[in-house]
């Protein structure tokens, strides 16, 4: 019989044998992002595509057929996929935008826009146009645009890090809020 840390060890063992993965994050806010859900389900239905992905998806009612999703997620599972993405898809919040960019995570910025009904202001399309300014990100719209984007980050190389002063100042205005 295995003890539970034998358990945990054939666990973990088994998630390190798993495909590259993109972590997305949605947000917590209460509009829905079926857009870009949609999006991912059509990119997840293309056996030729080699990511696995796992998205948070909040308070978006779609639910993807085609790739593993959750509403919400404890903090350290949360940690984890952060820690093991191999790229990070994100709503244009500054949070998870931060958080990526603290793990030197290739981040690509999908914003919320008004016009979609995903938000109540478009400060999503200005984080990441400054964000992709910087070359911290890069910011798609459209499932073309996020097939390109995601190219663009399997070729990134990382340069920002934890002291950036953009990342290091949203850290902190976010630390305080």
């Amino acid at each position: 019989m295995r003890t539970s840390r034998q358990k945990r060890s054939k666990k973990h063992k088994a998630a390190k044998k798993r495909r590259p993965f993109i972590f997305v994050i949605v947000g917590t806010g209460p509009y829905q992002f079926n857009r870009l859900l949609k999006i991912l389900d059509n990119l997840a239905a293309d056996k030729n595509f080699k990511y696995d992905i796992i998205a948070q998806r909040g308070n978006t009612p779609y639910n993807p057929k085609n790739y593993e999703h959750f509403r919400f997620v404890p903090n350290e599972r949360y940690k984890y996929l952060m820690r093991n993405a191999s790229i990070v898809i994100n709503h244009g919040g500054a949070g998870s935008a931060v958080q990526a960019l603290t793990e030197r995570k290739p981040l690509i910025i999908v914003p919320r826009q008004v016009k979609f009904g995903e938000h109540r202001n478009d400060s999503s399309v200005l984080l990441g146009e400054t964000f992709e300014k910087r070359g911290l990100a890069f910011v798609a719209n459209d499932e073309m645009g996020l097939m390109e984007a995601i190219k663009k980050a399997e070729r990134m190389d990382i340069r920002y890090s934890e002291d950036t002063r953009l990342v290091k100042n949203l850290d902190k205005y976010l630390a305080g809020v």
